[in-house]
This record gives C-alpha cells, structure tokens and sequence, in this order.
C-alpha cells in the first residue's frame, strides 16, 4: 500500500515551518519549526565609511602597508571590495581621528603584526582575549582599526 505524502515549506506568525501532510489529510504534522524566522528588511550591511580630509593618502595606506586592492579611487570617494563587503573612503577635511570599530580578520595575527611593523605601520602588541587574540594599528590620520584573530577550538 503507498502512502501519499506532501511536503509543506512556509511562513507563519511562529516563524519558518517545514511540514508533513499524510495521506491527503488537511492537518499539517510540523517536523520543524524556526522560531522567530521573520523576513528582514535589510540583508547586509553593504559598506562601511571612513571619513579622511585626503581619499588619495587613505587609500594608498590600504593599499600599500594592508595590500588591499583599491576597486575605485576618485579625488572624493574610494571602494576597496572585501569578501561581499565595502570599506569606502569619503573625503571629510574637517573628520576627525577616531575608532573606526573596523576589524579585520586574519589567521596568523603575529605574521600580520610583523608584516605591518615592517612597512613602518605602528601596531600594538598582540593581547590574549581568551577567546582569540587581537592587535591595533593606527593609518596615517590616526583612526584605529584591529586586527582579530580567533582561537581555533
């Protein structure tokens, strides 16, 4: 004897649910349910701006002691494309130095550290956070960026 089986994938108030119905019946048997799944209105954060009185001087900085690759370079406005994301420069000549919050991952903090000591880039020491391990480093406006690197489990 073959049973019919129907597979339902939809949204409700509950969240995301992917259901059985057995047999034609009309009562829905949930096999899971993602509570909380509720459509967003935003999916990512396209770029992140870092404001700099020189656009040109930043970007060579990325480029030249970061070895990012410059995607569009202006006298206003720079792109440089990381992995899905956009750090974009925007030229502001009254910005003022600060903790741009950025943190860039890496898988061998000591050799990114030593890497930047070498093109003359200031870098804090590296700190244990238990978790992982991080670093700071200044570029030539003296907005602070980190360096992250977390512990492999």
């Amino acid at each position: 004897m073959a049973c019919l089986c129907r597979i339902s994938i939809g949204y409700n108030a509950l969240g995301v649910y992917i259901g059985l119905y057995i047999d034609g019946a009309s009562t829905l048997i949930p096999l899971k349910i993602y509570m909380g799944c509720k459509v967003l209105l935003f999916s990512k954060i396209s770029y992140v701006i870092i404001y700099t009185p020189s656009v040109r001087l930043l970007s060579e900085f990325f480029r030249d002691k970061l070895g990012l690759r410059i995607e569009y370079l202006d006298d206003s406005w720079s792109e440089i494309h990381l992995d899905n994301f956009v750090l974009a420069i925007h030229k502001d000549p009254n910005a003022e130095p600060k903790n741009t919050g950025i943190v860039f991952a890496t898988t061998d903090i000591h050799r990114a550290v030593n890497e930047l000591r070498a093109k003359k880039v200031s870098v804090s020491e590296v700190t244990d956070l238990g978790f992982g391990y991080e670093a700071f480093f200044k570029d030539p406006y003296g907005n602070q960026y980190s360096i992250y690197q977390p512990k492999v489990q």
